[in-house]
Parts: C-alpha cells; structure tokens; sequence
C-alpha cells in the first residue's frame, strides 16, 4: 500500500506545479518501523489509524518540520511532565526518522540507531 501511496502522490507532484509541498507521512511511519526502538504495533490502534501516541507524534513532529524550516530536534515537547507521549530515546530515534523522510519523501529508508 505504502508504494501504491508513493507512486501515485510523486507522480501528482511531478506533473503540476500547483503543488509546493507534500508532508511525508506515510514515509515517516515506514521509516519508524524499520528502526530499533519501535515497532509497526506502535504505531497504529487498529493496523490502519494512527494512535494517540507515538505514530500521531511523528507524523506531527514531520508538519512542524516541514512547514517551519526547523529541524526536528529543534522541538523538544514530550508531552505534559506526568504524560509522556514519548520517551527521549524514541524522540531522538523519530528525529532521525523525520529528517531522513523529508529529505526522501518516496523512498523509505533505514534508521540506524
């Protein structure tokens, strides 16, 4: 699915010029679940919605990235000080994820960590 996704949204983009940008959130989420701290269960709530948690968190950290210029360890919210949404180890592992995503949005690549 995720190809399919990739294919479609690269060749969309290729040929207008309507298009300024695209958040890669499908390749974000690819991204993390190659990488070591988390696992494709971590991600979604049903194998299809993103949860609450880490996989929104991701997807989020890689907007504010691309629409702000700033690079994703720039932003260090983790959630409320007795509500983490993340550890600090999976922020560093998502900040990698993020970065490698937007600079390949169609290709996914592996974290290594």
């Amino acid at each position: 699915m995720y190809e399919a996704i990739a294919e479609v949204t690269n060749n969309l983009i290729t040929n207008t010029s309507t298009v300024d940008f695209i958040i890669p959130s499908g390749t974000i989420i690819q991204n993390a679940r190659g990488s070591s701290l988390v696992t494709a269960s971590d991600f979604t709530r049903d194998g299809r919605h993103l949860d609450l948690q880490i996989g929104r968190y991701a997807v989020a950290l890689g907007l504010l990235t691309k629409i702000s210029g700033y690079e994703p360890d720039q932003f260090t919210y983790l959630g409320e000080e007795d509500n983490l949404i993340i550890t600090s180890e999976e922020k560093a592992v998502l900040d990698t994820v993020v970065k490698d995503a937007i600079a390949n949005p169609f290709a996914v690549t592996q974290v290594i960590d």
